[in-house]
């Protein structure tokens, strides 16, 4: 009786799966590898800077948010108010005139890598200020719309005295009771340097001499 044989696909079948437990033990190390290393968001994070320690200050009313990109820092920071009925600061004939509205502010502002100011944009809405005669703001009133942009721009880094503001939008549209006819506009762009005149394109009631207490108090009496 011949020696038994054993079967020539045996030794192919444990090299295979031994190949394959090697296989599986590479990929599982790997991936730990992977695993344990930081992901480019991460290493791409920015880092965050106290809003403290630039110049000039930041408004204060607004909140802030500061971090180091790219070769300077950054600053985004937003404000959201709700007001009234509050007096508006004039009145009618000896009769008050009072304010209820919200604003939403959004502000922009770019530095040098140690914090010195270059440039500044904000986004500036106060979609629906009423003046009324009325201390809880009920009766007609007069409505006063503004929708527009701020741009600052630093002739030397941090320094206030030599930035130029820009103004452009509707800076201010006031119309009267029911929204009958326009009281007051001020649209278009202005532009304003240090030392210098307003320079202005557009419509400007305030520069042409119309007396916006005076339109003011004629369409709510």
């Amino acid at each position: 009786m011949p020696a038994p044989t054993r079967p020539s696909g045996a030794p192919h079948a444990r090299a295979v799966t031994r190949r394959v437990h090697a296989l599986a033990a590479g990929a599982a190390a790997l991936a730990l590898v992977v695993a344990m290393m930081p992901t480019s968001s991460a290493v791409a994070s920015p880092r965050q800077v106290d809003p403290l320690t630039l110049t000039p200050a930041l408004n204060p009313t607004f909140s802030w948010s500061c971090a180091e990109t790219g070769s300077g820092i950054t600053c985004t920071g937003e404000r959201r108010s709700t007001y009234g009925p509050e007096p508006a600061g004039f009145d009618c004939d000896g009769m008050p005139v009072y304010v209820t509205g919200r604003g939403d502010d959004r502000m922009t502002r770019w530095h040098t890598a140690d914090g010195l100011a270059t440039r500044t944009v904000a986004q500036r809405s106060f979609p629906e200020d009423r003046l009324t005669l009325s201390a809880d703001g009920s009766g007609p009133a007069v409505v006063s719309r503004q929708h527009w942009t701020q741009h600052y721009d630093y002739g030397t880094p941090g320094d206030v005295g030599t930035r130029v503001l820009v103004e452009t939008g509707q800076i201010l549209m006031v119309h009267g009771p029911g929204g009958a006819g326009k009281v007051y506009q001020v649209t278009g762009r202005a532009e304003l340097a240090p030392g210098e005149d307003v320079s202005f394109a557009g419509r400007d009631d305030f520069l042409a001499g119309v007396d916006f207490v005076a339109e003011v108090c004629g369409a709510l009496t």
